[in-house]
């Protein structure tokens, strides 16, 4: 199984986020909010959830983090081929050429 790359950024980031998360939710508990409270801490935990995804996607000169804990990034599989028989070809178009003799 290769190593799993380490990234500081990625490690600062993530205490980042989950100490806002723990006081929002320990200012949340401990008294009663205001709306414009709440909204500003809603929006530094949004802030820091941001830079934590916009450093997995592109944090490394454009490419994905390599330290992440899933793969961003894979290779994809090629389309099947169209194909032209059973039920695609029983609801498949008239051609044009008979559109016009029709028509």
């Amino acid at each position: 199984m290769p190593k799993k790359q380490l990234c500081e950024e990625l490690h600062r980031i993530k205490r980042e986020a989950i100490a806002a998360f723990h006081s929002a939710r320990n200012i949340r508990r401990s008294r009663d909010l205001s709306f414009q409270e709440d909204v500003e801490l809603t929006r530094d935990e949004h802030q820091k959830v941001d830079a934590l995804v916009k450093h997995l996607l592109s944090g490394h000169d454009g490419n994905p983090c390599p330290a992440g804990d899933r793969p961003i990034v894979a290779v994809t599989r090629p389309l099947p081929a169209p194909s032209t028989t059973g039920y695609e070809m029983a609801y498949r178009l008239p051609s044009s050429s008979l559109l016009r003799r029709r028509g």
